[in-house]
């Protein structure tokens, strides 16, 4: 996963093969039900209101601290009552990922009736490392 000096995520689409990842002192949370930039706010005010010193949000994930030592249980109750799940399982990480990309595609570009969406997600599934 390519991540810059300041520990934040560069990209939603790095390498990704578990759930919960440690990056420079800072946990990486992988959120399903986030689709619009409304979720992203939400999320990031949620994880706040607990007392987390929140890096980054972006669709589908969360980086933070956790100064206060507030447990990963807490912290998906939180998210749960908001319709948000933390995923646990790389399966569904790509999942999750596949549907991010192509609501990006769709939302970001003018795509015509030739554009492959196959081979667009074979190229950002496989940008920056592995999927496995």
């Amino acid at each position: 996963m390519n991540v810059e000096k300041s520990g934040k995520l560069t990209t939603l689409f790095g390498q990704f093969n578990m759930c919960n990842l440690v990056l420079m002192g800072s946990k990486v949370l992988h959120i399903k039900n986030m689709v619009c930039p409304r979720c992203i706010k939400v999320v990031n005010e949620e994880l706040i209101s607990l007392g987390l010193d929140v890096k980054h949000v972006e669709l589908g994930i969360a980086e933070y601290e956790n100064t206060k030592d507030i447990s990963e249980s807490q912290i998906e109750a939180l998210l749960n009552k908001e319709g948000f799940e933390i995923l646990k399982t790389n399966e569904e990480e790509i999942i999750e990922r596949i549907k991010h990309l192509i609501i990006t595609t769709v939302r970001e570009s003018s795509v015509n009736n030739s554009f492959n969406y196959s081979q667009h997600l074979s190229d950002q599934l496989h940008k920056g490392g592995s999927i496995n």
